[in-house]
């Protein structure tokens, strides 16, 4: 999982990045590439990534539930909360 964030200060005279993701090719040759090649997906692969993506899920809009909760006391503001309840 890959996840970016930007911020801006003042967004009409900031630039949004340009991002991209590249997969370099190995270097050693067949073998090499064979050693990066992926795993063939098996049922048992698939079903464990789904119950985790359900987990994720789950997890996350919990986590959201939470922070608006604690959100609704502040309207218009957004005040500083102790990093260790984000993380």
């Amino acid at each position: 999982m890959f996840i970016v964030r930007q911020t801006f200060a003042l967004r009409s005279q900031e630039t949004p990045a340009a991002l991209t993701i590249a997969r370099r090719a190995p270097t050693g040759g067949a073998a090499a590439v064979a050693a990066v090649a992926p795993a063939p997906l098996t049922p048992a692969k698939l079903e464990a990534a789904l119950q985790s993506t359900g987990l994720l899920v789950a997890g996350a809009s919990a986590m959201f539930a939470k922070w608006a909760h604690g959100f609704q006391g502040h309207a218009n503001a957004l005040p500083l909360f102790d990093q260790a309840r984000f993380a």
